[in-house]
């Protein structure tokens, strides 16, 4: 196998492993659990959870604002 091919297969199996939302068929569905808010996916398919009592607390801690979007000010 080619290193530039077995270096692909590494890189995705990480991103199988380590992002449970991607499943592979090219749709990304984040399950954050209880408690948890989840933040918009990333172009990347990543999901991101943050404690839900982070929600609307005029920090950005999903990096992307989606925290905090529809909030009152």
């Amino acid at each position: 196998m080619q290193p530039v091919a077995l270096l692909m297969c590494f890189l995705f199996a990480n991103v199988l492993l380590y992002n449970p939302g991607v499943t592979g068929s090219g749709s990304t569905e984040c399950s954050c659990g209880r408690n948890h808010f989840t933040c918009t996916v990333s172009a990347f398919g990543e999901c991101t959870c943050i404690p839900a009592q982070w929600q609307c607390d005029g920090d950005n801690d999903c990096g992307d604002h989606s925290d905090e979007d529809g909030c009152s000010k």
